[in-house]
């Protein structure tokens, strides 16, 4: 029982409580150990900031309990298209953040665009209610884009909101220069 306990608290502590998915902080001391193996061994990561689109009109009209199925579904549709060792947070309300190991931006393109279209394609219902939901994502790559964690983010957050500037539904790169 006493390691049932600990496991629970332990659990708490690094996992977002609805999604399962690691939390903010988590991700972070996570996404460091991640940043210091690719150096090590020379390896490319991708960082997707990923933010669902008019998620608040959700919440507003159908209420909380359908905007937590949202976030749930939402946060499957995301595992199900990355690796095991790809890293997945729960970055804030609506907001995820994953980060597929050992990747270059072409390659995560695929991934990034799948979870894009996956989303946009799926039938949301829960109590009769039928919601179509889109994600707007931004994408940014160590080491060509930065090789400190928060510009990472940053720069996959600039493109996120870019996308969000251009209607939503869809992935940004990073790049320099444009911003």
């Amino acid at each position: 029982l006493w390691h049932y306990e600990y496991h629970k608290i332990y659990e708490d502590a690094i996992k977002d409580g609805l999604t399962g998915l690691l939390n903010h902080k988590t991700f972070v001391d996570r996404a460091n150990e991640e940043i210091e193996r690719a150096k090590r061994f020379q390896h490319n990561l991708v960082f997707l900031m990923y933010d669902l689109d008019k998620f608040k009109r959700v919440n507003d009209t159908l209420g909380h309990l359908y905007g937590d199925y949202v976030i749930k579904t939402t946060t499957q549709i995301i595992k199900d298209n990355v690796r095991t060792i790809d890293l997945v947070g729960r970055y804030g309300g609506e907001e995820f953040a994953v980060i597929l190991v050992n990747t270059n931006t072409d390659a995560a393109m695929t991934v990034a665009q799948r979870i894009v279209d996956n989303i946009s394609q799926y039938d949301f219902l829960m109590d009769e209610e039928h919601v179509n939901m889109t994600i707007s994502a931004g994408l940014s790559e160590y080491p060509n884009d930065s090789d400190k964690l928060l510009e990472l983010i940053q720069h996959a957050d600039e493109g996120l909101y870019k996308t969000k500037d251009n209607g939503g539904n869809g992935v940004t790169i990073f790049t320099t220069g444009e911003l």
